[in-house]
């Protein structure tokens, strides 16, 4: 009797073994390697932003689907790392809603190369639809330059309303062309 109940007991502390093994979270093998912008998106970001980028209503602007727009000018590539390196404090409207927060500058705990796979990441995989044609990634040699220039948080929203501006311009100057073009017999 004595040698089944040890009989017994090994397999018992067997099948618990294998069930928490079981039970244990297994790595899965991966077609594609994690994109390094997503992993850090997921880490620095989604906790305000959430993970479609839609942000919170009157607390954390969203993310899409507009950020696209703005890298149709250099002052827009520009402004979107230095909002990621120095972060933004202040009042601001964004469809509709009004939201006074702060983001912090979490760019200076990054690489370059860091912050520029977040920002290629925010933009390809949420902002694809307002992407201009001919997008070209933001590189690690923009970061640096923009990181050279540093800034107060109080200081992007100036940046930002410069960068509407511009963006007002250029569209306002397409549509004069567009009309000018549509008239011509």
């Amino acid at each position: 009797m004595r040698r089944h109940g040890r009989t017994f007991l090994a397999m018992l502390v067997t099948a618990w073994g294998f069930g928490v093994w079981a039970a244990w979270p297994q790595e899965t093998p991966s077609a594609e390697p994690p994109h390094e912008g997503a992993r850090l998106f997921t880490q620095a970001c989604v906790s305000c932003h959430q993970p479609n980028g839609r942000g919170v209503a009157g607390v954390y602007p969203p993310l899409t689907p507009h950020l696209g727009r703005y890298v149709q000018v250099p002052e827009g590539r520009e402004y979107l790392i230095r909002v990621v390196l120095f972060g933004l404090m202040g009042r601001m409207e964004t469809e509709g809603q009004t939201y006074d927060n702060i983001m912090l500058p979490i760019g200076l705990s990054l690489t370059d190369q860091q912050v520029a796979d977040v920002l290629n990441f925010v933009l390809r995989e949420l902002n694809r639809e307002s992407l201009p044609s001919g997008f070209q990634d933001i590189r690690p040699d923009e970061v640096a330059r923009q990181r050279e220039r540093s800034r107060g948080l109080s200081q992007g929203l100036k940046e930002r309303e410069r960068v509407l501006q511009r963006l007002k311009e250029l569209m306002e100057n397409k549509e004069d062309k567009k009309e000018k073009g549509e008239k011509r017999p």
